[in-house]
């Protein structure tokens, strides 16, 4: 019978695993967060400032995928769903959008 995963690899992909998903619920809940700020600003008609904002979110979520995905496939895909995490996170904490 063939082993797809070793068992002395086991404790590597547990590791990047739990990196990633670690990381990405940091990034989603900061990426959820200033976006929540963003539309704060909006309404106040600050329309240069939550564009600044917009493209700093954006580029930090996308250099933190980049640096996960050069890990690797697992620490993407659980960076991935860290960030649905995040967001979770913070709807519960603000509730939702009516």
């Amino acid at each position: 019978m063939i082993d797809l995963i070793e068992l002395s690899s086991l404790p590597a992909l547990t590791l990047e695993v739990g990196a990633g998903m670690t990381v990405g619920a940091i990034a989603g809940y900061c990426y959820f967060l200033t976006l929540w700020r963003n539309v704060a600003e909006l309404q106040r008609c600050s329309a240069t400032r939550a564009l600044l904002m917009f493209a700093l979110r954006f580029a930090a979520l996308a250099i933190t995928l980049l640096l996960l995905a050069k890990l690797g496939a697992l620490p993407l895909l659980s960076g991935a769903a860290g960030i649905l995490i995040g967001r979770q996170l913070l709807t519960r904490r603000f509730g939702k959008l009516s």
